[in-house]
């Protein structure tokens, strides 16, 4: 693996977690609320997504697929 491809994007690629972690956990957060759920439930699911869908973007690229039978 070339870690100089890494250095090229640095910026872009900081900005996208980012954006994309902040984004998973106010979606969750909003849905929990939207649930009637507490803030503090709301925020464990916001939580979870944020795992979740960071998990599921790097097993992508690694090459882990999913096929159905």
């Amino acid at each position: 693996m070339d870690l100089s491809v890494f250095k090229k994007v640095k910026y872009t690629s900081s900005l996208i977690l980012i954006l994309g972690t902040l984004l998973s956990f106010i979606v969750g957060l909003s849905l929990g609320l939207l649930f009637g759920w507490n803030l503090m439930t709301a925020a464990f699911l916001g939580a979870m997504l944020v795992s979740t869908s960071t998990m599921l973007l790097t097993w992508y690229p690694l090459g882990v697929k999913y096929y159905s039978q």
